[in-house]
């Protein structure tokens, strides 16, 4: 709960995004933002590798 508490304090959005693995999860959120800050796995293990 605390790491919930840092965001909010500095009154930024706090976002969840669920959903099946090479949905367009990121994509979603780079096209609501209108631009690329979200990055993508190409890996079903995690990580990031844009």
């Amino acid at each position: 709960m605390a790491r919930l508490a840092i965001p909010l304090e500095h009154n930024e959005p706090l976002v969840s995004v669920i959903g099946k693995y090479n949905h367009g999860k990121s994509r979603l959120l780079n096209e609501l933002i209108g631009r690329d800050d979200f990055g993508f796995c190409r890996n079903k293990d995690g990580g990031s590798s844009e």
